[in-house]
């Protein structure tokens, strides 16, 4: 069987590419995760998925993409999260963060006792450390 994407953008056999489907870069100081590697003019390149919003770029060349840790997407994110003690809503925002990482380990999330603040933990890969974040209730 023969796939649509071999006949319109196929890609040479001794190809070499930096990254997989499904890891993060950073391209435009944004986080992006590769969802398709392409061919551009005979350079590497692919098809990424903004990890904040809905955009994609297509045939971005694997030059203009760096490295991007679970710390970069948590970070692009962290401000957009109000914690105003919907422990249900505030879970549900960090589980959707934390699942546009490739490679985020020992994440552990939830409000202190009196629901005061809500706490992220998590270790950072890049950094090789534990992080943690802490949102004060608005």
């Amino acid at each position: 069987m023969v796939h649509i994407r071999d006949i319109v953008n196929p890609i040479p056999k001794t190809m070499v590419f930096k990254y997989k489907p499904g890891d993060n870069v950073c391209y435009n100081d944004k986080c992006y995760t590769i969802h398709r590697q392409r061919d551009c003019g005979g350079s590497p390149s692919y098809l990424i998925k903004a990890c904040k919003g809905n955009g994609c770029v297509d045939k971005v060349l694997e030059s203009e993409c760096s490295d991007c840790c679970s710390t970069h997407i948590i970070n692009e994110a962290w401000p957009d999260f109000v914690y105003t003690g919907d422990n249900a809503a505030a879970s549900d925002f960090v589980l959707k963060m934390v699942s546009q990482t490739s490679c985020c380990q020992r994440v552990s999330y939830g409000p202190n006792a009196d629901n005061t603040a809500y706490t992220l933990s998590y270790f950072c890969e890049g950094d090789n450390v534990q992080k943690t974040l802490t949102k004060n209730k608005a």
